[in-house]
């Protein structure tokens, strides 16, 4: 320990100390209570975004719109700010650039996002 200090300086060996104190006990950090995984924060978002524009509760639609949403922007993880991000993607086999997994999940049935979101939201306006 004293040799570290000696090579690092004390606040390297501090911080160095620290970060592995403090780290979590489990390998991806849980939503609190429910014990879910929260890879795709912005939908949440998103969804709240989608049904107060139409003044309505959250629906199932609204959480597709929000899907659609955020599938329209390429997936960019940011590596130094994000790195909690970068492994929860990791780990359930998600790409961290690249197209959005639901982008290539649509186009793959001959849809683009745009179609899509115009159907749900005629669907939407039908019920008003």
């Amino acid at each position: 320990m004293a040799r570290l200090k000696e090579s690092f300086g004390w606040e390297a060996y501090y911080y160095a100390a620290q970060r592995v104190r403090l780290r979590p006990i489990q390998a991806f950090p849980h939503a609190p209570g429910a014990g879910t995984p929260l890879i795709c924060w912005r939908v949440f978002v998103f969804v709240r975004e989608e049904a107060a524009a139409r003044g309505e509760d959250i629906t199932p639609a609204h959480w597709l719109l929000a899907l659609l949403r955020d599938a329209e922007d390429p997936v960019d993880v940011d590596l130094d700010r994000y790195p909690m991000e970068r492994r929860g993607r990791s780990m359930f086999g998600l790409p961290d650039h690249g197209p959005s997994p639901v982008r290539l999940l649509v186009e793959s049935h001959g849809l683009t996002i745009d179609q899509l979101r115009t159907a749900v939201l005629d669907e939407l306006n039908k019920d008003r």
